[in-house]
Protein backbone atom coordinates (compact mmCIF):
# COMPACT_ATOMS: atom_id res chain seq x y z
CA UNK A 1 0.00 0.00 0.00
CA UNK A 2 1.40 3.53 -0.75
CA UNK A 3 2.25 5.93 1.54
CA UNK A 4 1.40 9.92 2.21
CA UNK A 5 3.21 12.37 3.70
CA UNK A 6 1.24 14.86 5.55
CA UNK A 7 2.84 18.19 6.56
CA UNK A 8 1.47 20.95 8.28
CA UNK A 9 2.73 23.86 9.29
CA UNK A 10 1.73 24.50 13.06
CA UNK A 11 1.99 28.17 14.26
CA UNK A 12 3.38 28.81 17.67
CA UNK A 13 2.86 31.58 19.98
CA UNK A 14 6.04 32.86 19.31
CA UNK A 15 5.23 33.48 15.69
CA UNK A 16 7.87 30.42 14.88
CA UNK A 17 6.89 27.59 12.28
CA UNK A 18 7.50 23.99 12.79
CA UNK A 19 7.22 21.27 10.69
CA UNK A 20 5.54 17.98 11.63
CA UNK A 21 5.82 14.78 9.15
CA UNK A 22 3.34 12.31 9.85
CA UNK A 23 3.46 8.95 7.28
CA UNK A 24 0.37 7.43 6.93
CA UNK A 25 -1.25 4.47 5.42
CA UNK A 26 -3.47 5.36 2.73
CA UNK A 27 -7.23 4.05 2.85
CA UNK A 28 -8.15 1.85 0.11
CA UNK A 29 -10.97 2.06 -2.21
CA UNK A 30 -13.97 1.59 -0.21
CA UNK A 31 -12.55 1.89 2.91
CA UNK A 32 -13.99 3.42 6.16
CA UNK A 33 -11.29 6.42 6.64
CA UNK A 34 -10.56 7.07 10.56
CA UNK A 35 -8.42 10.08 10.51
CA UNK A 36 -5.96 11.07 13.48
CA UNK A 37 -6.90 14.81 15.27
CA UNK A 38 -6.67 17.61 13.17
CA UNK A 39 -6.34 15.33 10.08
CA UNK A 40 -9.67 16.66 7.55
CA UNK A 41 -8.10 15.58 4.20
CA UNK A 42 -9.38 11.58 3.52
CA UNK A 43 -5.94 11.09 1.35
CA UNK A 44 -4.28 11.36 4.69
CA UNK A 45 -6.25 9.30 6.60
CA UNK A 46 -6.07 5.57 7.80
CA UNK A 47 -8.25 2.69 7.66
CA UNK A 48 -8.58 -0.15 10.50
CA UNK A 49 -9.95 -3.28 10.10
CA UNK A 50 -13.09 -5.16 11.09
CA UNK A 51 -13.53 -6.74 15.04
CA UNK A 52 -14.67 -10.27 15.15
CA UNK A 53 -15.72 -11.47 18.72
CA UNK A 54 -16.83 -14.95 19.19
CA UNK A 55 -19.11 -15.84 21.69
CA UNK A 56 -20.39 -19.34 22.98
CA UNK A 57 -22.40 -21.17 21.04
CA UNK A 58 -26.19 -21.56 21.87
CA UNK A 59 -28.42 -23.43 21.60
CA UNK A 60 -26.06 -26.80 21.46
CA UNK A 61 -27.82 -30.09 20.22
CA UNK A 62 -26.73 -33.97 20.09
CA UNK A 63 -25.91 -33.33 16.23
CA UNK A 64 -26.89 -29.28 15.83
CA UNK A 65 -25.37 -26.48 17.20
CA UNK A 66 -26.05 -22.67 16.76
CA UNK A 67 -22.40 -20.16 16.71
CA UNK A 68 -22.79 -16.97 17.88
CA UNK A 69 -20.25 -13.56 17.20
CA UNK A 70 -19.99 -10.15 17.22
CA UNK A 71 -19.39 -8.13 14.11
CA UNK A 72 -18.11 -4.46 13.39
CA UNK A 73 -16.69 -3.68 10.08
CA UNK A 74 -16.25 0.70 11.36
CA UNK A 75 -18.63 1.69 8.33
CA UNK A 76 -17.50 -0.78 6.07
CA UNK A 77 -19.86 -3.34 4.57
CA UNK A 78 -18.35 -6.64 5.83
CA UNK A 79 -18.20 -10.42 5.52
CA UNK A 80 -18.07 -13.13 8.09
CA UNK A 81 -18.08 -16.60 8.14
CA UNK A 82 -17.45 -19.47 11.69
CA UNK A 83 -14.59 -21.77 11.04
CA UNK A 84 -15.43 -24.91 13.24
CA UNK A 85 -13.96 -28.71 14.07
CA UNK A 86 -12.75 -31.22 16.20
CA UNK A 87 -9.58 -29.24 16.68
CA UNK A 88 -7.89 -26.06 16.33
CA UNK A 89 -7.13 -26.84 12.71
CA UNK A 90 -11.32 -26.38 12.24
CA UNK A 91 -11.26 -27.71 8.34
CA UNK A 92 -15.25 -26.27 7.77
CA UNK A 93 -16.98 -23.17 7.53
CA UNK A 94 -20.34 -21.62 7.49
CA UNK A 95 -21.93 -19.94 4.25
CA UNK A 96 -20.35 -16.11 4.03
CA UNK A 97 -22.97 -13.63 5.63
CA UNK A 98 -22.84 -9.96 5.15
CA UNK A 99 -23.40 -6.81 7.91
CA UNK A 100 -23.88 -3.88 6.11
CA UNK A 101 -21.99 -0.56 6.11
CA UNK A 102 -23.08 2.81 5.40
CA UNK A 103 -26.72 4.06 6.55
CA UNK A 104 -29.56 4.39 3.83
CA UNK A 105 -28.95 6.72 0.94
CA UNK A 106 -24.94 6.85 1.30
CA UNK A 107 -22.79 5.84 -0.75
CA UNK A 108 -19.41 7.07 -0.64
CA UNK A 109 -17.67 5.12 2.25
CA UNK A 110 -16.15 7.82 2.74
CA UNK A 111 -18.84 10.17 4.09
CA UNK A 112 -19.85 6.44 6.68
CA UNK A 113 -20.14 6.40 10.09
CA UNK A 114 -19.24 3.33 12.00
CA UNK A 115 -22.43 1.62 12.21
CA UNK A 116 -21.43 -0.41 15.79
CA UNK A 117 -20.65 -4.17 16.96
CA UNK A 118 -23.70 -6.32 14.95
CA UNK A 119 -24.90 -9.36 16.19
CA UNK A 120 -24.31 -12.90 13.86
CA UNK A 121 -25.07 -16.40 14.21
CA UNK A 122 -24.67 -19.50 12.10
CA UNK A 123 -26.54 -23.03 12.90
CA UNK A 124 -24.43 -26.01 11.80
CA UNK A 125 -25.60 -29.52 11.59
CA UNK A 126 -24.35 -33.15 10.64
CA UNK A 127 -22.12 -32.90 14.04
CA UNK A 128 -21.23 -36.17 16.39
CA UNK A 129 -22.90 -36.96 19.42
CA UNK A 130 -20.90 -36.12 22.46
CA UNK A 131 -18.12 -34.47 20.95
CA UNK A 132 -16.08 -31.56 21.14
CA UNK A 133 -16.09 -28.85 18.52
CA UNK A 134 -13.70 -25.66 18.44
CA UNK A 135 -14.86 -22.63 16.28
CA UNK A 136 -14.21 -18.94 15.83
CA UNK A 137 -15.70 -16.22 13.79
CA UNK A 138 -13.80 -14.62 11.22
CA UNK A 139 -14.68 -11.29 9.56
CA UNK A 140 -13.26 -9.72 6.35
CA UNK A 141 -13.82 -6.38 4.35
CA UNK A 142 -11.71 -3.79 2.20
CA UNK A 143 -9.39 -3.11 5.05
CA UNK A 144 -8.78 -6.65 6.36
CA UNK A 145 -9.26 -9.62 8.00
CA UNK A 146 -9.80 -10.42 11.82
CA UNK A 147 -10.47 -13.70 13.40
CA UNK A 148 -12.14 -14.18 16.44
CA UNK A 149 -10.80 -15.95 19.54
CA UNK A 150 -11.24 -20.18 19.50
CA UNK A 151 -14.03 -21.52 21.69
CA UNK A 152 -15.31 -25.02 22.16
CA UNK A 153 -18.85 -26.68 22.94
CA UNK A 154 -19.72 -30.40 23.31
CA UNK A 155 -22.58 -32.06 21.49
CA UNK A 156 -24.87 -33.54 23.97
CA UNK A 157 -25.15 -37.52 24.18
CA UNK A 158 -27.83 -39.72 22.84
CA UNK A 159 -30.05 -41.52 25.44
CA UNK A 160 -31.87 -44.24 23.90
CA UNK A 161 -33.62 -46.93 26.71
CA UNK A 162 -32.86 -50.53 25.87
CA UNK A 163 -34.43 -52.60 23.87
CA UNK A 164 -35.42 -54.97 26.76
CA UNK A 165 -38.03 -54.06 28.85
CA UNK A 166 -37.83 -57.45 30.92
CA UNK A 167 -37.44 -61.25 30.60
CA UNK A 168 -39.29 -63.81 32.39
CA UNK A 169 -38.41 -67.35 33.12
CA UNK A 170 -38.04 -69.51 35.48
CA UNK A 171 -35.93 -70.57 38.15
CA UNK A 172 -36.00 -74.32 38.27
CA UNK A 173 -37.38 -76.83 35.42
CA UNK A 174 -37.40 -80.64 35.31
CA UNK A 175 -35.01 -82.03 33.33
CA UNK A 176 -36.54 -83.20 29.66
CA UNK A 177 -39.52 -80.71 30.31
CA UNK A 178 -40.71 -78.01 27.85
CA UNK A 179 -40.61 -74.11 29.74
CA UNK A 180 -41.50 -70.65 28.43
CA UNK A 181 -39.36 -67.56 27.85
CA UNK A 182 -41.10 -64.49 28.03
CA UNK A 183 -39.03 -61.55 26.04
CA UNK A 184 -40.82 -57.72 26.36
CA UNK A 185 -39.14 -55.20 23.93
CA UNK A 186 -39.43 -51.76 24.30
CA UNK A 187 -38.71 -50.66 20.81
CA UNK A 188 -37.56 -53.10 17.20
CA UNK A 189 -34.63 -55.29 17.88
CA UNK A 190 -32.70 -58.58 16.55
CA UNK A 191 -33.05 -61.05 19.10
CA UNK A 192 -31.40 -63.87 20.06
CA UNK A 193 -32.44 -66.51 22.64
CA UNK A 194 -29.65 -68.88 23.66
CA UNK A 195 -29.39 -71.63 26.78
CA UNK A 196 -25.89 -72.55 27.75
CA UNK A 197 -24.31 -75.05 30.21
CA UNK A 198 -20.47 -73.93 31.82
CA UNK A 199 -20.35 -71.40 28.91
CA UNK A 200 -21.19 -73.57 26.14
CA UNK A 201 -24.14 -73.12 24.19
CA UNK A 202 -26.61 -76.30 24.44
CA UNK A 203 -29.77 -74.88 22.50
CA UNK A 204 -30.35 -71.04 20.15
CA UNK A 205 -33.30 -69.27 18.75
CA UNK A 206 -32.45 -66.55 16.47
CA UNK A 207 -35.96 -64.53 16.96
CA UNK A 208 -35.12 -61.77 13.63
CA UNK A 209 -36.07 -58.37 14.13
CA UNK A 210 -39.42 -58.51 16.41
CA UNK A 211 -41.08 -55.84 18.25
CA UNK A 212 -43.51 -56.34 21.29
CA UNK A 213 -43.65 -59.59 22.93
CA UNK A 214 -41.66 -62.89 22.24
CA UNK A 215 -42.98 -66.09 23.58
CA UNK A 216 -40.39 -69.38 23.01
CA UNK A 217 -40.73 -72.87 24.27
CA UNK A 218 -37.28 -74.74 25.37
CA UNK A 219 -37.04 -78.24 25.85
CA UNK A 220 -34.83 -78.34 29.29
CA UNK A 221 -31.68 -80.86 28.59
CA UNK A 222 -31.40 -84.30 29.97
CA UNK A 223 -28.67 -83.38 31.65
CA UNK A 224 -29.18 -81.86 35.28
CA UNK A 225 -27.16 -78.80 36.27
CA UNK A 226 -26.86 -75.41 36.40
CA UNK A 227 -27.99 -73.51 32.69
CA UNK A 228 -27.74 -69.55 32.09
CA UNK A 229 -30.57 -67.97 29.51
CA UNK A 230 -29.03 -65.51 27.56
CA UNK A 231 -31.31 -63.19 25.81
CA UNK A 232 -29.77 -60.79 23.81
CA UNK A 233 -31.20 -58.10 21.23
CA UNK A 234 -29.81 -55.36 18.60
CA UNK A 235 -31.12 -51.67 17.63
CA UNK A 236 -29.49 -49.15 16.41
CA UNK A 237 -25.95 -51.06 16.56
CA UNK A 238 -25.57 -51.59 20.49
CA UNK A 239 -26.14 -55.29 22.07
CA UNK A 240 -28.46 -55.27 25.09
CA UNK A 241 -27.95 -58.98 26.92
CA UNK A 242 -29.67 -60.25 29.79
CA UNK A 243 -28.89 -63.28 32.01
CA UNK A 244 -31.26 -65.61 33.77
CA UNK A 245 -30.37 -68.62 35.60
CA UNK A 246 -32.09 -71.81 35.68
CA UNK A 247 -31.29 -74.81 37.72
CA UNK A 248 -32.53 -78.06 35.68
CA UNK A 249 -32.75 -81.09 38.20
Amino acid sequence: MSRYIYIARIAAATGLTALVVMALSAAPAGAHLVCPPGVTNPAYCTNIPPSATTQPANPVGTTTATLNGMVDGFGDTTQYFFQYGTSTAYGSQTPTGTVPGCPPGVTNPNYCVGTGATSVSAMVTGLAPNTTYHFRLVAQNPDGTTAGADKKFTTGKITTKPPIQFVHAPKRVKHGKKFNVVVRLRTSAHVTIELLFKHHVVASFDEGTVRGTIHQRIKAPKKKGKYVLRVSATAGGATQTVNRAIKVF
